[in-house]
């Protein structure tokens, strides 16, 4: 795929505009989120987070204007990532996630949620729940 971002960011962190994103109408939307944007009507996801609560605030994220017009929305192709995932090595579960979600019939075998929690039974020192991944079926 192609990273529309790219087109923008030119550095290693960015931010692109609303308008930016409705008119490149990608195939698929990936949005992030932490436990520090509940205050701002963000994408809320991380340690200690509900699923229930992880989910209303993806809904809320995707039935804002401008995001409910999207193709990737529209078509059940967008996901919600904890922003942090990528610093740690557990992010190989948010790779299955998204391969899984993207990719279906190519990845159908994967299991992120259960690969996470052989992660924490085996190499965690204490386990952190949270929500860490939502989609529009969740």
């Amino acid at each position: 795929g192609t990273n529309i971002g790219a087109e923008v960011v030119r550095g290693v962190l960015g931010t692109v505009s609303l308008e930016f994103l409705i008119g490149a109408d990608p195939d698929i939307y990936l949005a992030t989120g932490g436990a520090h944007l509940g205050d701002r009507s963000g994408l809320v996801l991380g340690s200690e987070i509900p699923a229930d609560t992880a989910a209303a605030s993806f809904r809320g994220l995707l039935g804002a204007p401008g995001f409910s017009s999207l193709r990737a929305v529209e078509e059940g192709r967008a996901a919600g990532i904890w922003h942090l995932f990528n610093d740690t090595p557990v992010h190989i579960a948010l790779i299955e996630y998204l391969a899984r979600s993207f990719h279906p019939d190519l990845f159908a075998d994967l299991d992120p949620a259960e690969t996470l929690a052989e992660i924490d039974r085996r190499f965690l020192p204490v386990s952190v729940p949270g929500t860490w991944w939502v989609g529009p079926d969740e």
